[in-house]
């Protein structure tokens, strides 16, 4: 079913450039019109489709998809429909990284209507299996998530990893201010950054820090950078993405629909939050659980420039 003219063409936009803003409504989860993403041929394979206010970008050419990168954002603003992001080459970069997880194997799903309680996140495991259903790729029901979050929508993905962690291979939480402060339960053993910025609200900075730090204490593989700005998401696409890519390259099985690989804060990097230092774990010479904790040399590199830190140490 096709949408109404101006929800499908914000909804289009949006997919287009990544970040799938679900501003689209529907009436049963039936598939939108692709329009301008497959202008070749009066019956071009369908890459758009939606569930309540979810949409799914499913690109052309994937036997089987290995991963759902799972983008939970904020409402923009009634004049622009932008939450972040918002410059189109912005959007271009983060579309075009994110297209090449996985070696090109993810589907794309986007949604700015999720909250953090059991109702959203049932709500985006019907939304998975609908996907499947209607793209006749079953394997989306099962696969295995990647939360990129902005505020609530960070919020909501440390929540869901809280509860569904067997389902989430990594998350990636920006500044949300209402991260639960209870236990991680099964957070705590899957691979999470959390991001704070310089600028934003004290309350803010005290939640995400105060969670970070309960979870590392309890071994959790997270990190925590701080950056030099207010409410913006994450601007460092190669820190972003890196990380990423890590993540899903030590956690994706080999066998599809095998659960997800376990990681240990032993195999890694460390980061010093004070100092800005890196070492691998085994090298740390510093309280290892208060540390940031990054899956890759490369990833604890790009950790460390934006910590503002020279020291690395390779051996020990």
């Amino acid at each position: 079913m096709k949408l109404p003219t101006s929800t499908a063409t914000l909804a289009l936009a949006f997919v287009t450039s990544v970040l799938l803003a679900a501003c689209a409504k529907s009436d049963g989860g039936d598939p939108i019109d692709p329009g301008p993403l497959d202008p070749g041929g009066s019956n071009p394979p369908q890459t758009l489709f939606t569930y309540q206010n979810l949409v799914a970008y499913l690109p052309q050419g994937v036997a089987q998809y290995k991963a759902a990168i799972v983008f939970l954002l904020v409402r923009g603003t009634p004049e622009s429909g932008c939450s972040i992001w918002c410059l189109q080459q912005e959007r271009a970069e983060v579309r075009r990284r994110a297209l090449e997880l996985a070696g090109g194997n993810v589907a794309l799903i986007g949604t700015t209507t999720l909250v953090d309680n059991s109702a959203s996140y049932q709500t985006l495991l019907q939304a998975l299996a609908q996907f499947g259903t209607q793209s006749l790729h079953p394997e989306l029901a099962n696969i295995p998530i990647f939360f990129v979050g902005h505020s609530m929508g960070g919020c909501t993905a440390y929540g869901f990893s809280r509860v569904h962690g067997a389902r989430v291979a990594g998350f990636m939480t920006m500044k949300g201010g209402c991260h639960s402060p209870a236990p991680a339960a099964t957070a705590a053993s899957v691979p999470g950054y959390f991001l704070i910025g310089n600028l934003d609200e004290q309350y803010r900075r005290e939640n995400i820090t105060g969670v970070f730090e309960a979870g590392r204490a309890a071994g959790a593989p997270w990190a925590i950078s701080i950056d030099p700005l207010h409410h913006n998401p994450i601007m460092d696409f190669d820190l972003l993405f890196a990380w990423i890519d890590a993540v899903l390259t030590a956690r994706l099985p080999a066998t599809a629909g095998a659960p997800l690989r376990s990681v240990t804060e032993n195999v890694g990097w460390l980061g010093n939050r004070s100092s800005g230092a890196i070492a691998p774990f085994a090298c740390y010479d510093a309280t290892r659980s208060s540390a940031s904790w990054l899956p890759s040399q490369t990833a604890a590199l790009n950790w460390q420039r934006m910590a503002g830190g020279t020291s690395v140490v390779t051996g020990c």
